[in-house]
């Protein structure tokens, strides 16, 4: 089982991100569920820093969108974070990402500043159930977080092809390579806490 691979359907947030400085008390996250419209997403075969090309939208998050991508330089295909929280950023025409309005550059400046914490926070990791981080960028306005693709489907569309409660040795061959992954991830001072069956690929 792998934790937070990079795969169809995830929004890939490593660790939850903290509430803004003097925001705790009134700030909430975006609505991981709320779908980022077509014309929002960077389009098929859009080039990145003319070394990545964008091959399709896997996930779409609150917080970000994740593509399905090929790295030309090596010709492998990989996934790509992009931040690109829905409630308060934009996109133009040139494709570059910005805060909706002026009063919103501060959120938005700190939800890029996190997610670039979070990706070296998730480069620090080596082992084979957690997702690999290739490299970090920022273009356009945003940041961008490369990262292994990975195939296979998830926890949740695997408890829902099942049709039945899980046994329990289905559930120990399972969880044994996410509780180790788990274990690593503790042992370094971090805490998940974004795990869910969507989350996990088995």
């Amino acid at each position: 089982m792998s934790e937070n691979r990079a795969r169809k359907g995830a929004d890939g947030n490593v660790l939850a991100w903290p509430a803004p400085p003097d925001m705790a008390e009134e700030w909430r996250p975006p609505n991981r569920s709320q779908e980022v419209g077509a014309s929002r997403v960077l389009q098929k075969g859009y080039e990145l820093l003319a070394e990545f090309r964008i091959e399709g939208v896997l996930g779409q998050g609150g917080f970000g969108v994740t593509y399905e991508a090929r790295d030309l330089l090596i010709a492998k295909r990989v996934a790509i974070k992009e931040y690109f929280p829905s409630e308060f950023a934009a996109r133009d025409e040139q494709q570059a990402v910005h805060p909706k309005t002026p009063d919103m550059t501060a959120l938005f400046e700190w939800g890029r500043d996190s997610f670039l914490q979070e990706a070296r926070t998730l480069a620090c990791f080596n082992h084979p159930n957690i997702v690999q981080v290739t490299t970090v960028f920022e273009a356009m306005g945003t940041a961008y977080l490369v990262l292994e693709y990975v195939e296979g489907k998830s926890l949740e569309a695997w408890l829902a092809a099942l049709g039945r409660p899980p046994q329990q040795d289905e559930l120990d061959r399972l969880t044994d390579g996410l509780l180790d992954a788990l274990r690593t991830i503790h042992a370094n001072g971090y805490i998940h806490r974004d795990i869910a069956p969507d989350n996990i690929i088995v």
